[in-house]
């Protein structure tokens, strides 16, 4: 019975963060304003976005897969990648790691690998994720090194480095066989890709995922110009790998709340162009009317605008996360609807041959 309450609770954490979270954020947001910023943005840009995102994500995504299952399980094609990558997107949804079980299942069912060795070589893929993450949070700090608070930077540099410190670590275990683990370790099934691990898988398939989480970048670069908010892509190269952490965390539904939160605190040092704007005009009253321009006709009018618009950009940046979060959950959707067939299918031979 405790056993069940447990994974019952489990099961249940995700709703009931992203539920609170997303409850916080709509009670501490101007909903008007939300809803007035949401119908002023193009659809047709916001669709474009999506789609080439949403592109480029899931064929490079694929093709990572079937690089990576090519090297430590065996032979797969692209298209069965394409497949199972856009059906997992349903359990990605709910929760990261349920994707990527899924595609261990798939490769355990249709192509006859071990289900823990394929689970394992999802799990180096996931650990090449978390530094290829730190290696791109590097960058961005050397870029644009004011990106961060102090305290904020220190933190990052000590997590980037302690991350450095276990990839060299996992190098000199798997690779070179340093005897610093126990060597009961090496013979789990789980770790069976780490234990067919060369040097030279480590680089490459860092860097690969480096490029797919690069592409996150400009989605976001993307989304943000379509809502007039304009941040430096040396800055994304932080502000992503951190909400691309927060997001793939088992701890809400899709990022949704969590990664809202850390866009109010990203993001909101770059006012978007539209609030920016009453601003802008002011400083042009004063500089006209200081050189005999008069414009006291349009003086009231432009205080009000200025008052109207403030400078708390919250509302702005609520409905450019709710919209990005809810543009790239459909296009999943859309995909996971088209190869689910052909999946299901594909187990289902699977299951009569047997």
């Amino acid at each position: 019975m405790a056993t069940n309450f447990k994974g019952i609770t489990l099961r249940l954490l995700p709703w009931v963060v992203s539920g609170g979270i997303v409850a916080y954020l709509a009670l501490t947001t101007d909903i008007p304003r939300f809803l007035e910023v949401l119908g002023s943005i193009n659809p047709w840009s916001f669709f474009l976005v999506t789609l080439m995102g949403m592109t480029v994500v899931y064929t490079l995504d694929s093709l990572c897969l079937k690089l990576l299952f090519k090297r430590f399980m065996g032979p797969v094609t692209y298209a069965e990648m394409l497949s199972v990558k856009g059906t997992s997107y349903f359990l990605n949804i709910v929760n990261y790691n349920a994707g990527a079980g899924a595609v261990a299942l798939f490769a355990s069912k249709k192509k006859g690998f071990g289900f823990l060795e394929s689970a394992g070589t999802m799990l180096f893929l996931n650990a090449m994720d978390i530094f290829a993450l730190a290696l791109l949070v590097i960058i961005g700090l050397t870029l644009g090194p004011d990106v961060l608070t102090d305290a904020e930077r220190s933190g990052l540099s000590w997590t980037c480095l302690g991350l450095a410190t276990i990839l060299l670590g996992t190098i000199a275990f798997w690779v070179f066989k340093a005897p610093f683990l126990p060597q009961k370790v090496r013979g789990f099934r789980i770790f069976y890709p780490f234990r067919e691990s060369r040097l030279l898988d480590y680089p490459f398939f860092i860097l690969l995922r480096t490029l797919f989480v690069v592409q996150y970048v400009f989605i976001h670069w993307g989304f943000l110009r379509v809502f007039g908010i304009h941040v430096p892509i040396s800055h994304l190269l932080v502000y992503v790998p951190i909400l691309t952490f927060i997001g793939v965390l088992p701890i809400s539904i899709a990022g949704l709340g969590t990664t809202q939160v850390a866009l109010r605190h990203f993001i909101a040092p770059y006012p978007p162009i539209a609030m920016a704007t009453p601003m802008i005009a002011g400083l042009l009253l004063l500089s006209t009317s200081s050189a005999g321009v008069d414009m006291t006709g349009i003086a009231p009018a432009l205080s009000e605008a200025m008052v109207d618009a403030g400078t708390d950009s919250v509302a702005h940046i609520d409905a450019y996360s709710t919209a990005t979060i809810f543009g790239m959950l459909l296009g999943r959707v859309a995909i996971g609807l088209v190869t689910m067939r052909g999946t299901i299918q594909d187990f289902r031979n699977q299951d009569t041959d047997e």
